[in-house]
C-alpha cells in the first residue's frame, strides 16, 4: 500500500508540474505570436473610415506596445507581456480606464487568443463603461482580426476590426 501511495504521489508531482511548463509554454507562445504583428495594420471600417494599428517591441523585449487609432480618437495604447506563465494585457482605454486582461491559451497552434478581464484601475464602479474582452483571432501572415466587448451598466457590444497588413 505504501509503494502505491508513493508511486501515485510522485505520478501527481511530474503531471502537476507538465501542466505548469506546458501552461506557461503556451503563454509564452501566445506572447511570440502577438510579436509576428510588430508593423503596421490597416482596417475598414463600415462606415469608410480606416483604423490604424501599429505593434512595437519595447522594454528589452519583454513588452509588445500596440497603437490603435481611429478618425476622431486619440490614440489608445495597449501593453502586452508574460507574467510568469500568464499572458497578459492592459488597455489604456479612451474611456479613462485601464483594464487588464489574461489570456487563455488552451493550445499551442494559437489561432485565437482570448482575453478575459481581470480587473481595472481608474473605474469607480463595474457598470461603468470599460473593456471586459479581446479576442485576436490570427487568419495568415497579412490578416488577422480583433473583437473588443465594450461593457456598460451590464449590458455587452462588440466591435469586430479586420485588420490587413501595410506593405
Amino acid at each position: 500500500m505504501k509503494k502505491v501511495s508513493i508511486l501515485f504521489c510522485s505520478l501527481l508531482i511530474v503531471v502537476s508540474l507538465s501542466n505548469f511548463t506546458y501552461s506557461k509554454n503556451n503563454s509564452k507562445k501566445g506572447f511570440d505570436k502577438i510579436k509576428s504583428l510588430v508593423g503596421t495594420w490597416h482596417s475598414k471600417m463600415t462606415d469608410g473610415s480606416i483604423t490604424k494599428i501599429t505593434y512595437k517591441i519595447v522594454s528589452n523585449g519583454s513588452t509588445i506596445m500596440e497603437t490603435i487609432s481611429g478618425k476622431e480618437d486619440d490614440a489608445m495604447v495597449t501593453m502586452y507581456h508574460l507574467n510568469e506563465n500568464n499572458l497578459m494585457m492592459t488597455h489604456y482605454c479612451s474611456a479613462g480606464n485601464q483594464p487588464r486582461m489574461k489570456a487563455d491559451v488552451k493550445d499551442n497552434k494559437i489561432k485565437t487568443l482570448n482575453f478575459n478581464y481581470i480587473d481595472a484601475t481608474n473605474l469607480k464602479s463595474e457598470h461603468d463603461g470599460h473593456m471586459l474582452n479581446l479576442d485576436i483571432t490570427f487568419k495568415d501572415k497579412d490578416h488577422f482580426t480583433q473583437a473588443w466587448t465594450w461593457t456598460k451598466d451590464g449590458k455587452n457590444s462588440t466591435t469586430v476590426f479586420e485588420f490587413e497588413r501595410v506593405k
